[in-house]
């Protein structure tokens, strides 16, 4: 007798522009796959080239929507207004063709038309919030969305109260001990280690304080090498850490993450939620550099928590190199300088609990999966 496979999950995402948004759809899917095996995954993205680079990697189908920001100038919400109709139309057409059973919105502008064309077409809306502070389209979103979940406790929203704890990919957990993975990346493997991290776009500011950092203050990471994250081009700070006569591996990005916090020492990162998730399942003490242009300051609210509870260290980004090596730099320096310090931070990382937000939402997507079929 033939044996009756059940009918492969439909679930398709939305959200994108930045990795951000991207990285907690693909954690996801990477977990539907293992517990759905023959999952029918779909990835409603922006048209930014970094979506389709990402995805394509991931062997991810999706479908770019003609979703722009919003924004409050006249011309900006009439362009916002216009391209919004479209994408909807483009994400309908995405999902009947798709036959999805549930859209999960994992955040950003691109997520709200593939919400708007799901409720349309009667798909369950599944809201995935990352942050500790809520952005403008997940706020939106909240009030539409069958169910809401947090990846991080939100404060006193009652809409974020569900905590699942953050998904994070396979690829950005340390498998191999940190002289293992300091030698497959060229690093010495008995040295300490600075990461140095902007996420998925780097940070050109921090790139900048580095490379004044250490033409100013070389003796500061005397007797350690610095794996950097540029996100972008590499030859400058290559030709600054060589100056200074500093030790370093300088790459544009990484796609195994779990190497680069294997490795790692002590890391300079952005608070992102993801940048925080991967901090926190690697317990890598860290200076936050939180982004300093979000009007809502959420990547402050990321990092707070883990300034709080002594694992890490909020250093100010003031975007001037000089006056970031007064803040960064003198933050990186009282903890090279105190490996007392960094290892109590470590210690305190690991003994926080930890919620495995990818498998609590396989749990969930498997519930509502489940109740659709039965109807």
């Amino acid at each position: 007798m033939n044996e009756v496979r059940p009918a492969p999950w439909r679930v398709a995402f939305a959200g994108g522009g930045s990795g951000g948004h991207l990285v907690p759809a693909m954690a996801i899917a990477e977990r539907l796959a293992t517990e759905a095996p023959g999952l029918d995954a779909l990835v409603l993205c922006s048209q930014r080239p970094i979506d389709h680079e990402w995805l394509e990697r991931a062997g991810l189908a999706h479908t770019p929507l003609a979703a722009v920001p919003f924004r409050r100038s006249p011309v900006g919400l009439l362009r916002f207004l216009r391209s919004h109709r479209r994408a909807v139309a483009e994400a309908v057409a995405a999902l009947r063709d798709h036959r999805s059973e549930l859209l999960v919105a994992v955040g950003g502008f691109a997520s709200v038309p593939g919400v708007a064309a799901a409720r349309r077409l009667g798909i369950p809306v599944l809201l995935v919030n990352l942050d500790a502070r809520p952005g403008r389209a997940n706020r939106f979103i909240a009030g539409r969305a069958d169910r809401v979940v947090s990846a991080v406790p939100v404060g006193d929203d009652p809409r974020f109260a569900e905590i699942v704890g953050p998904p994070v990919r396979r690829a950005a957990i340390a498998a191999r001990s940190p002289a293992e993975s300091r030698r497959e990346l060229g690093l010495e493997p008995d040295r300490p280690t600075l990461l140095v991290t902007g996420a998925s776009h780097g940070a050109a500011s921090v790139n900048r304080f580095m490379a004044a950092w250490v033409a100013a203050s070389r003796e500061d990471l005397q007797g350690w090498q610095v794996l950097h994250l540029t996100g972008g081009g590499t030859a400058a700070l290559q030709a600054a850490y060589a100056a200074a006569g500093v030790s370093a591996v300088v790459r544009a990005s990484l796609e195994s993450m779990g190497l680069a916090w294997g490795a790692a020492t002590l890391a300079i990162s952005r608070a992102g939620a993801n940048s925080v998730a991967e901090i926190e399942r690697n317990a890598v003490p860290s200076v936050l550099v939180p982004y300093p242009h979000h009007r809502d300051r959420h990547q402050w609210r990321n990092a707070e928590s883990l300034e709080q509870a002594g694992v890490a260290v909020i250093a100010e980004d003031r975007i001037d190199p000089r006056e970031n090596v007064a803040s960064i730099g003198a933050a990186c320096r009282n903890l090279i300088r105190d490996p007392a310090a960094v290892e109590a931070m470590r210690r305190g990382l690991r003994e926080r609990p930890h919620l495995d937000g990818a498998a609590s939402l396989v749990a969930i997507v498997r519930e509502i999966v489940g109740t659709r079929r039965s109807r």
